[in-house]
């Protein structure tokens, strides 16, 4: 299962200073707004899990992001269960791109059925060869070449899976870090419209005394 947004740690580290900069997992961004007296600075906290988790956008990116490793999970036993394996790296990494798209075109469904066949064809030349009682020296050196790339078909499967899960994982870190830049800049508007000077991320910030995170929400969900 795909973990969207991943818990927060709590920190008292301001993730919105007025007079410097916001902070939210890191990421810093400058903030134009003047500078407050020490001795008026007003102080908040927000809980960004909370923000993140009950946002309206979350379950649509939740699902999309299951749809896509289903789809993912689909793409693989496909190229497991058929003959993908008598094929070469680069035809099965073609082969896998094809099985990706919702609608392939007339062009790349003919090219799909193409690979497929060939990838049907060595398989049963290799099972023809395998049980010819005497094979002949013609014979024995195509066994030998087919059942290296049978070898090589599976490192090849292991490697477009590696590719897949690491397309997947980047999909969920760029969904993250959007969430994230939504977040921050609620974050900067509402403190902002309350005056606060520091706004602490965690569910206790010693200092803080104003609880901004139903605010953030609603900023984020409008």
């Amino acid at each position: 299962m795909v973990k969207v947004f991943p818990a927060l740690k709590k920190s008292l580290l301001p993730i919105f200073v007025i007079t410097t900069s916001i902070l939210i997992g890191g990421t810093v961004s400058a903030v134009p707004v003047a500078a407050a007296p020490a001795d008026t600075m007003q102080f908040g906290m927000v809980d960004v899990g909370k923000v993140l988790n009950d946002s309206k956008s979350r379950s649509a990116v939740a699902s999309e992001l299951q749809r896509t490793e289903r789809s993912y999970t689909a793409i693989l036993q496909r190229l497991a269960q058929g003959s993908a394996r008598f094929l070469t790296d680069p035809e099965i990494t073609e082969l896998g791109t094809l099985y990706e798209k919702d609608k392939p075109t007339e062009a790349e469904q003919k090219r799909i059925s193409q690979l497929e066949a060939k990838g049907d064809q060595q398989k049963r030349e290799m099972t023809t060869l395998q049980n010819t009682p005497k094979p002949d020296d013609a014979q024995t050196a195509r066994f030998t070449l087919l059942n290296d790339t049978y070898e090589k078909g599976g490192a090849s499967l292991q490697q477009f899976n590696r590719a897949l899960s690491t397309k997947l994982q980047e999909k969920a870190r760029d969904a993250e870090q959007k969430a994230l830049v939504t977040v921050r800049t609620a974050v900067a508007k509402v403190a902002k419209a309350k005056g606060l000077s520091v706004v602490f991320t965690g569910d206790i910030a010693i200092y803080a005394t104003v609880d901004i995170t139903d605010d953030v929400l609603k900023e984020v969900n409008k």
